[in-house]
């Protein structure tokens, strides 16, 4: 399967869940990984980053809502 595919179908499927506009599937990827506590040496791997500041911005949200636990 041709990646282009891949990325429509995973479009499709996140528009049918109803994920909102401009999901990726690398980045929901990230965020996932990084909720079940992966170390960010895995998911930079994973999603084919160079640098651990690429991770960090794509899960900002995720660092946002563990730092409203001690809030």
């Amino acid at each position: 399967m041709f990646r282009r595919t891949i990325a429509r179908r995973i479009a499709a499927l996140a528009e049918a869940a109803e994920l909102g506009p401009g999901y990726s599937g690398r980045v929901g990827m990230a965020i996932r990984m990084t909720r079940e506590g992966a170390p960010n040496a895995v998911v930079m791997r994973q999603g084919r980053w160079e640098t651990p500041e690429m991770v960090a911005r794509y899960t900002r949200s995720e660092a946002a809502g563990e730092a409203l636990k001690y809030l």
